[in-house]
């Protein structure tokens, strides 16, 4: 299966640890250089910055750690996204306007938590873990596939970030979780 990684830098080397993949990384790509998101991919993995405020927009983030859109609409709007299973760990994500587009771009289902979400940058554990477990199992269908990941993140649940990748659900077409 074929996965599409976007990360900020510092979160870079566990995401290419959780997904087997190297990850596009905000900065040095933005929502203006990235273009339209790329489709024939099984998996897409978002590990940005999103905003209780700022709706719409998912950041990167520059050297010095100062936000910069790294992901908007126009980057979703027309791609063809057609079968992929998006997980979105950026912080307020399960409710971001962007999770619908993904549905109209085609997405087969979307994955992703409440709130304010926590991860580690060089550490494979949160969502970073839930994502190595999802894809092992992600050809029996994502509920499954979800179902055996939150199983296994079960066994680490004494740390933080593993007990809020636990509360990750598939996000419906009307932004409700299932």
């Amino acid at each position: 299966m074929e996965i599409f990684a976007y990360c900020i830098p510092r979160a870079a080397r566990s995401v290419a640890a959780a997904t087997g993949t190297t990850p596009y990384t905000s900065l040095p790509w933005t929502a203006e250089t990235l273009g339209r998101l790329p489709g024939g991919y099984g998996l897409l993995y978002f590990r940005l910055h999103g905003s209780e405020v700022e709706r719409g927009i998912w950041f990167g983030e520059d050297a010095n750690r100062d936000l910069v859109p790294a992901l908007e609409a126009h980057n979703i709007k027309g791609a063809d996204l057609r079968g992929a299973v998006a997980v979105v760990a950026n912080c307020y994500g399960a409710d971001d306007p962007l999770v619908q587009l993904l549905y109209q771009a085609g997405a087969r289902a979307v994955i992703a938590g409440e709130g304010p979400n926590m991860a580690a940058g060089n550490n494979i554990i949160g969502t970073d873990l839930l994502v190595r477990w999802l894809r092992l199992s992600l050809r029996m269908g994502p509920a499954w596939a979800l179902r055996v990941a939150r199983a296994r993140l079960l066994a680490t649940g004494w740390r933080e970030a593993d007990r809020d990748a636990l509360a990750f659900r598939i996000i419906d077409n009307n932004g409700g979780l299932t």
